[in-house]
C-alpha cells in the first residue's frame, strides 16, 4: 500500500483505505476463505472478531472519523465510535454481496461507486442558500 496522502479530506481517506483493502482482498484473499470466515462469524458464541474494536483497522478509521469530527467534515451528532461502525457495517455487506456472488464483479470497483454513496450521511452537508 503507498502511503495515505495525509491532505487529502477524512471522508477521501476513508473511501481510499476501503479501497486498498477490497484491492487486497479481491487479488489476495480466496473467496472460499472470506465466504468461511463471514459464515463462521454467524454461528461463533462468544467473541466475534469482526466487531472487534481493538483491531488495528478499527483504531485507524475511529482516529479518521475523530479527526474529520474536529476539523468540521463529518456530522458530530453521532459518535466516533458509531460512524466507525457505520462505516464497518457498509464495508462488511459490500464483502458479504461479493461472497454470496461468488466474487463475480469486482468487488473494488463496485465499491468505488457504493462507498461514497453509503457514507454520504455522515460528511456535513454544504448548505444550499
Amino acid at each position: 500500500m503507498e502511503q495515505m496522502d495525509k491532505s487529502m479530506s477524512c471522508f477521501d481517506q476513508l473511501i481510499y483505505l476501503n479501497q486498498e483493502l477490497f484491492y487486497m482482498i479481491e487479488n489476495s484473499i480466496s473467496l472460499d476463505l472470506l465466504a468461511r470466515l463471514y459464515s463462521s462469524q454467524l454461528v461463533t458464541r462468544g467473541e466475534k472478531h469482526l466487531l472487534d474494536r481493538n483491531r488495528y483497522y478499527y483504531r485507524i478509521l475511529t482516529q479518521i472519523v475523530k479527526r474529520g469530527q474536529e476539523n468540521g467534515e463529518l456530522r458530530q451528532d453521532m459518535s466516533a465510535n458509531e460512524i466507525t461502525k457505520m462505516y464497518a457495517l457498509c464495508e462488511r455487506s459490500l464483502l458479504y454481496d461479493w461472497c454470496i456472488c461468488n466474487g463475480e464483479y469486482s468487488l473494488k470497483g463496485y465499491a468505488k461507486t457504493m462507498m461514497p454513496m453509503f457514507l454520504d450521511k455522515i460528511k456535513v452537508q454544504e448548505r444550499q442558500e
